[in-house]
């Protein structure tokens, strides 16, 4: 981490990422956070999905359209 800042919302971190393998691991932290967000709301809407389930779908659906530079 470069430095960290607060902001009036929470804060605000600036990071450096070294390698591609560096930038890879949050961001698939990431879609692992979204695939868990899709699998509560679909079984909030009463379909009850494994997390793999879930993966499958939110990849069919979304994974085209995840940012490449969001972090």
């Amino acid at each position: 981490m470069l430095w960290c800042r607060r902001q009036d919302s929470g804060y605000q971190l600036a990071l450096e990422f070294r390698s591609a393998e560096d930038l890879y691991r949050p961001r698939l932290l990431e879609q692992l956070c979204y695939i868990k967000l899709y699998q509560g709301e679909r079984q909030q809407q009463g379909e009850q999905l494994s997390f793999g389930r879930a993966a499958e779908q939110w990849v069919t659906q979304y994974a085209a359209h995840f940012p490449i530079d969001s972090l």
